[in-house]
């Protein structure tokens, strides 16, 4: 049975303790959603129809390690042979206000799915396998429509970063347009205002890591998003569909979300990347990759002699779109980086001092050693150099 792939001994004992008590535990949302696709799922969540209350006096009496995460939220994190479950209580929303919601509970399962975001989110398995799934979840996942459940505009209000959800999930699960979902996301953008900007990069880097990530971005400049999340508002310039068609070869080489906000944005991706508080490391790349996307820098010599990181030269492998670029990223992957023999203690023995003058004939050395593919020895450096300087007295 599909259920068997989120059944273990552990948790058929917890279901013993609250079946106890008059309460059940049932698995829900995107695990369900997951192995009724076929996919393995990441997490797998709970919910019941024990009160969080009720559930820490199961916990305690029962000796079972558990952690308040989200109590206020009806969340508690309970730990099982090392391995973290999220068991939620029943609940629906008493008032929201546009991201966070105050939750009352409940002791009715189909109003616990009534409030969650999309159809294919809003299913409930037992422990025996029964499916829950009054708003034909299942039947979007096998035409891969993502919907919201109910009133698409209602669903929004109550948390506006569903706006950028549903982008994402389409790109996972399928791109049919449900044309109502559409429409109330297009009026209601400017609630995007209100989400943190971190939230915004997380889900935009999501999207842009999934499949049709570049048409995705099409859509939203398209359906007028840009401007409630800080995207330009001439989309891609003049030549919109040459970006999109590039970003989107560039995804067949990488998923990497910076490298193909580099590839849409070019030397916009560093400054939105900024607005939306992208890591220091996340904003480093992507400006090194729009300076090094237009240099004929050789990918070997940047690891080799300038000392970047393998990854970092990767990304650019895939920017670049240079002929075998596939073939190059494989080599790159495994490519033992040869170390560069001379130093400064060389050079001093040589008449060198410390500074500027002895940083420039290293400078000056490794690019020798690169031309020659990194042949050179040593020896064969240093007698470079000295010729050099017998040249040059």
């Amino acid at each position: 049975m599909t259920v068997n792939k989120l059944l273990n001994t552990e948790l058929l004992t917890l279901r013993t303790l609250f079946q106890a008590q008059g309460w059940d535990l049932r698995f829900v949302g995107g695990c369900v959603r997951d192995v009724m696709s076929g996919k393995e799922p990441k997490d797998v969540d709970l919910h019941t129809d024990a009160n969080p209350l009720e559930q820490v006096a199961i916990y305690q009496a029962a000796d079972v390690h558990y952690i308040e995460t989200g109590l206020k939220h009806g969340t508690v994190t309970v730990v099982l042979n090392n391995v973290a479950y999220e068991i939620t209580s029943l609940r629906q929303d008493a008032e929201t206000d546009g991201r966070h919601a105050t939750v009352a509970y409940t002791r009715d399962w189909y109003t616990d799915l009534e409030r969650r975001d999309f159809r294919f989110n809003a299913m409930s398995m037992g422990f025996d396998g029964d499916l829950m799934d009054p708003f034909d979840g299942l039947s979007n996942l096998q035409t891969g429509l993502v919907q919201f459940v109910g009133d698409p505009a209602q669903r929004i209000k109550e948390d506006y970063l569903r706006i950028l959800r549903w982008f994402r999930f389409r790109g996972r699960f399928g791109m049919v347009m449900n044309y109502s979902d559409q429409r109330a996301i297009e009026k209601l953008a400017p609630g995007l205002q209100s989400i943190s900007r971190e939230r915004v990069w997380s889900e935009m880097s999501r999207i842009l890591a999934g499949d049709n990530g570049p048409w995705l971005m099409l859509e939203m400049h398209q359906g007028g998003l840009s401007q409630y999340i800080d995207l330009p508002h001439d989309s891609f310039g003049p030549n919109q569909m040459d970006a999109i068609d590039f970003a989107d070869d560039v995804a067949e080489l990488t998923r990497n979300p910076v490298t193909l906000m580099v590839a849409l944005y070019g030397e916009q991706a560093a400054y939105i990347l900024t607005k939306w508080h992208a890591s220091s490391d996340e904003i480093r790349l992507a400006t090194w990759l729009n300076v090094q996307h237009g240099s004929m820098r050789r990918l070997q010599d940047l690891m080799a002699v300038d000392g970047v990181r393998r990854d970092w030269v990767m990304e650019l492998a895939a920017l670049r779109q240079e002929a075998g670029t596939v073939m190059v990223r494989n080599m790159l992957a495994v490519w033992t980086v040869p170390v560069f023999p001379v130093n400064g203690n060389d050079l001093l023995a040589l008449g060198y001092r410390a500074g500027p003058v002895m940083g420039d004939v290293l400078r000056y050395l490794r690019d020798a050693w690169a031309k020659s593919d990194y042949h050179m020895t040593r020896n064969d450096l240093l007698e470079f150099q000295k010729s050099f300087q017998l040249a040059n007295p």
